[in-house]
């Protein structure tokens, strides 16, 4: 049975697969540059896996946004048929049917 907490890559195989030969097998002064070359590709990568990340965020954000209406909204909402009178009447209604 495998170990779930193990990592599938460490260190020294991304090494291996990136530069193809095993860590400490080249000369000390060149292993630190591709080391170095390979820490660097993986900090941008992290960078735009951050934007991309970012800007994920900001369209789902985008994407649920629902603006206040206009003026002019509101007012082709307006009930212009129901009068005061019976607006007062309907709330009276639902005030006893609470009590």
């Amino acid at each position: 049975m495998s170990n779930n907490d193990q990592p599938a890559f460490n260190a020294l195989s991304v090494f291996q697969a990136h530069f193809g030969t095993p860590p400490g097998s080249l000369d000390a002064k060149l292993e630190c540059e591709k080391w170095e070359s390979l820490c660097n590709k993986l900090l941008v990568d992290r960078e735009r896996l951050r934007t991309e990340l970012e800007k994920a965020r900001l369209d789902k954000i985008y994407s649920e946004f629902k603006p206040e209406p206009t003026m002019e909204e509101v007012y082709a909402q307006v009930d212009r048929e129901t009068t005061l009178e019976q607006i007062i009447a309907e709330l009276e209604h639902a005030a006893e049917q609470k009590t």
